[in-house]
């Protein structure tokens, strides 16, 4: 009887740690795998047209971009949840960082927590 409960109250805490919305490590992971694919669009796109010195440009070391979580809520009337974040990239030498505030919605997904970029 008391295996049980014990089990139970373990299956608890896993499922209410599945349900929950997504750590700042689970949205830094999630906005780095997006900002990768989109540059490599980009870059893709570059190339095509023969620009294969601006397709450089859009390189970026994502070793340098981190991402804080500032809030979180259940996206109402789609899965997943909206989140704010901070994205910085930190500069070098004469080239500053830079950081921005992004909001977007993520869902999670069978390998993890995915961007939704939204079509307006």
């Amino acid at each position: 009887m008391r295996a049980s409960l014990v089990l139970t109250i373990a299956m608890a805490g896993v499922l209410a740690g599945c349900s929950g919305e997504p750590s700042e490590a689970d949205l830094e992971k999630s906005v780095k795998k997006h900002t990768e694919t989109q540059l490599a669009q980009a870059q893709a796109v570059m190339k095509q047209f023969g620009q294969n010195s601006m397709a450089k440009d859009f390189a970026t070391d994502m070793s340098k971009v981190s991402v804080k979580k500032l809030a979180c809520a259940k996206a109402e009337g789609n899965p997943g949840y909206n989140c704010d974040v901070e994205v910085s990239r930190s500069g070098e030498g004469a080239t500053p960082g830079q950081k921005a505030a992004v909001k977007a919605r993520f869902v999670k997904a069978d390998d993890g927590w995915v961007l939704i970029e939204e079509k307006r």
